[in-house]
């Protein structure tokens, strides 16, 4: 396993739990760029800044949240994350200029014989900010 960091050092969002992001496999290439630019056995952690940034040009989904990391497109956050996220990503923006996270970018083996992983990215972004706080039980 390899690991390191790579990018500016200061997020301007909330810490403290995972979003997933989606869609990764459409920028294999870039995750790559990004980790180093070689597979390896045991693949990658790598920790860095992620960019959030809504999209309201996604001809899919105008309330999308695409995820950049080094300026490179590396996915999208989910439907329901980008939708309970917009609010504060918009607010930080306005306030900070730009709202960014602790990512990490995993994966992307290559054990030979073909076997090779996608690389994923798992964003660090508090409970309240992905719409899950642990302190509250739920309906019941």
């Amino acid at each position: 396993l390899r690991e390191h960091h790579v990018g500016p050092v200061t997020p301007t969002m909330p810490g403290g739990g995972v979003v997933e992001v989606v869609g990764e496999s459409r920028y294999q290439d870039d995750l790559l760029r990004l980790t180093g630019g070689h597979r390896h056995y045991g693949g990658v952690r790598v920790s860095t800044i992620a960019q959030l940034e809504p999209e309201a040009d996604n001809r899919h989904d105008a309330g999308a949240g695409a995820v950049r990391i080094n300026g490179l497109m590396v996915g999208h956050l989910g439907r329901l994350d980008a939708r309970r996220l917009r609010p504060l990503i918009d607010r930080i923006r306005a306030e900070q200029g730009q709202a960014t996270c602790w990512a990490e970018i995993v994966g992307g083996w290559d054990r030979g014989a073909g076997d090779v992983g996608y690389f994923g990215v798992r964003l660090d972004l508090g409970p309240d900010a992905s719409g899950s706080d642990p302190a509250d039980p739920g309906p019941g």
